[in-house]
């Protein structure tokens, strides 16, 4: 029809087994799984690589007894919890379905993307351990810069990604090198539970949230938990560290924030945040150039990545109050979220 609106061309290499039926909005069975996280056995397939899931938690919102509420930012809320002896940051998210603008790549599903990186920085994590203790290295394109050598990296962790005399390196493929102690810092993830609203909104008001707008348009909601660091973070970052751990998520093909949340980093050098970073076997928010771009060397050799950390963390330390409760986090200040009538009496339960 003259005057149609064509679409762009695009070239997308062809995943090796055909890739499952696109979800619905609100189907989360692609990306997690009803198996209990602690039995769940650590699968490191390539095809467990290109289609993660996440395991359901083996405790649920009324086993939590809440400490605290630790902030609230664009994709939810994050509450201070235990569990036994276990301390848990419970981030519940605003949104139980996919968003409606899905063609932007700033309009992500939080939750979806989320299990999934949980899941595969696990992996990877594991992966890496293993190879120190072998002593068999993976091999990985040094400096890579596209798709094809983001997912090739990727790869590189999974049981078909191992290199043996009957699988060869690739070429231009060289061994990752790590020290003792350099291995990935994966925050530890509980797993992901459903939030009845019922339930939620008692939550809310136990913490003396009189507003909680979001919360009103389904019968349920989900959340992930994630090991609780009440240490470190702020001013108490070890830059080299967080350059090293940049660097692992990069050659990992992981697309990273442009810049860096210096708020988002917790202990010395372990990212908190699992939506800062993008998988390269999901493309939707993987962006080609972005990535080619977080790895160029720039001045004195450096990628930006390492511009990025040092230039955000050596911003924060030249503030004028470092005894900010956001820059030292040690220090265990309540938030108040601005629609606390009065502060909530703490610690306790839903039920």
């Amino acid at each position: 029809m003259e005057g149609a609106h064509k679409p762009f061309p695009f070239v997308r290499q062809q995943p090796p087994s055909p890739p499952p039926e696109p979800p619905e909005d609100g189907d989360i069975t692609p990306f997690t799984s009803e198996t209990p996280k602690p039995e769940e056995k650590l699968d490191l397939s390539w095809k467990s690589f290109r289609w993660p899931k996440l395991g359901r938690c083996p405790f649920d919102l009324e086993d939590l007894t809440f400490h605290g509420l630790l902030g609230r930012g664009q994709d939810g809320i994050v509450f201070k919890a235990q569990y036994k002896d276990t301390w848990i940051a419970l981030k519940v998210f605003h949104h139980h379905t996919r968003p409606n603008h899905i063609p932007y790549p700033h309009m992500y599903w939080p939750f979806e993307r989320e299990c999934k990186n949980a899941t595969l920085l696990e992996k990877i994590s594991k992966r890496l351990q293993e190879s120190l203790e072998t002593k068999q290295p993976i091999y990985l394109y040094p400096d890579p810069s596209s798709h094809h050598d983001a997912l090739r990296n990727l790869r590189a962790f999974s049981d078909e990604g191992r290199v043996d005399d009957d699988h060869p390196a690739r070429q231009g493929m060289e061994p990752l090198q790590l020290d003792e102690g350099e291995e990935l810092h994966a925050n530890p993830c509980y797993g992901w539970m459903r939030l009845p609203t019922p339930l939620l909104h008692k939550l809310f008001y136990g913490f003396r949230m009189l507003h909680h707008g979001q919360f009103y348009d389904s019968d349920m909601y989900y959340g992930i938990a994630y090991n609780y660091i009440g240490h470190g973070g702020g001013v108490y970052l070890d830059t080299d560290k967080v350059v090293r751990q940049m660097r692992i998520l990069h050659l990992a093909g992981f697309l990273l924030e442009l810049g860096l949340n210096h708020n988002n980093w917790r202990g010395d050098a372990t990212l908190i945040d699992m939506s800062d970073i993008t998988s390269p076997a999901h493309s939707f928010g993987w962006v080609e150039r972005h990535y080619s771009k977080q790895g160029e060397e720039q001045g004195e050799g450096e990628p930006n990545y390492k511009k990025w950390a040092h230039q955000s963390i050596n911003k924060m330390r030249s503030y004028e109050r470092p005894q900010l409760s956001w820059l030292n986090p040690n220090e265990d200040v309540l938030y108040l979220h601005p629609t606390m009538g009065f502060p909530p009496k703490l610690p306790f339960k839903l039920k």
